[in-house]
């Protein structure tokens, strides 16, 4: 199941706007650069707490070179190149 789907996830970005502000950058940056984005961690459980837990992120993809490039350079100011502001 993806981690948009979690119960939990979904009420914890529900209730904590900041989750998806943080998270959506990310998931676009992905989606446009043939990246798999995967969120784990106490997000997608019950136990989360606000501003003490954090969530943990996998990266996939077929070329791991290129994507620490692109994302060396989305770190690194290039939000606009990428289609992100």
């Amino acid at each position: 199941m993806s981690y948009k789907d979690n119960k939990y996830f979904k009420k914890h970005c529900a209730k904590h706007k900041d989750i998806n502000a943080k998270l959506r950058p990310l998931e676009i940056f992905c989606k446009n650069n043939g990246i798999t984005m995967e969120v784990y961690g106490s997000v997608t459980r019950k136990d989360y707490y606000h501003g003490k837990s954090d969530y943990d992120i996998v990266f996939v993809s077929d070329d791991i070179d290129d994507a620490r490039d692109r994302f060396e350079n989305f770190t690194h100011g290039g939000r606009k190149e990428t289609g992100i502001e």
